[in-house]
């Protein structure tokens, strides 16, 4: 079977997997839509970037697969715990993994594809790229990381912009909405490296967070989108409108971006 039939077999499993999960209760439903429709821009922000970086039409099939499946977990984690927060849960990257192994979601796919769209999967939420990752396949899992950062920033900032706080506690992963920036979120970021979820107190922290997701991007399309779409900008507008951390962090940001894209 080619890939691309493959992956269309894919694509209705996982929409016929989404709907088990639909329970006709709104704040439930709302957040399984929630994570049906990121996996669907996922799939197009990894189409955007691998054309960037001109991988074939078979390389961008698996990729595809990878961003389709990326997320998989979240469903179960969400009705088994109603939140969307690993720590307070378990890993959803392992769960996927997991789930495509027991429904053989990938049973339409070659075997050598099939390990290197699992291990994508598995990988995506890491702090970091293992180191000693297979090299045949550290591709996927770097396009699959900045598709979902691209894409969760599209879903967070919107959320920002448009609900008051308290609207969606998943989405907030249940953190209090204070004014407090922990030192343990704003001294990494101060320095340009990202910071560690599991150092989170607050819903400021989570946003100065995200923003420091810039620095764990891998192409320049994926930076160049950033740029387009305002992420950083829209960040800071969503914290306090007088706070000096915010600020920095911000600078430091932008100063990052810029110098990464130059006249790009």
């Amino acid at each position: 079977m080619d890939l691309k039939t493959a992956l269309l077999n894919l694509t209705t499993w996982f929409e016929e997997y989404v709907k088990g999960f639909i329970t006709g209760y709104p704040e439930s439903d709302m957040n399984v839509e929630l994570k049906k429709n990121h996996t669907i821009r996922v799939r197009d922000a990894i189409i955007d970037v691998g054309k960037s970086i001109a991988l074939n039409h078979e390389d961008i099939s698996i990729a595809e697969a990878c961003a389709i499946l990326h997320d998989i977990g979240r469903f179960e984690q969400h009705k088994k715990y109603g939140t969307f927060s690993d720590s307070q849960s378990e890993n959803h990257a392992a769960l996927g993994v997991k789930i495509i192994r027991e429904h053989d979601a990938l049973r339409d796919f070659p075997p050598e594809c099939r390990e290197i769209i699992i291990r994508s999967v598995g990988c995506h939420n890491m702090p970091a790229i293992p180191s000693g990752f297979n090299p045949d396949s550290i591709e996927f899992l770097k396009l699959i990381r900045d598709a979902d950062k691209i894409d969760i920033l599209y879903v967070v900032t919107d959320y920002y912009m448009t609900s008051a706080s308290g609207t969606n506690k998943v989405l907030e992963l249940h953190l209090p909405d204070t004014e407090t920036i922990s030192d343990e979120i704003f001294k990494p970021l101060a320095s340009g490296q990202i910071a560690q979820v599991n150092n989170l107190r607050s819903l400021n922290d989570f946003k100065l967070y995200q923003m420091g997701w810039i620095y764990d991007l891998n192409y320049i399309r994926s930076l160049q989108i950033i740029r387009e779409r305002q992420y950083l900008e829209r960040l800071r507008e969503a914290l306090p409108v007088v706070s000096d951390r915010a600020d920095q962090i911000y600078r430091i940001a932008c100063s990052y971006l810029d110098n990464k894209l130059g006249g790009k």
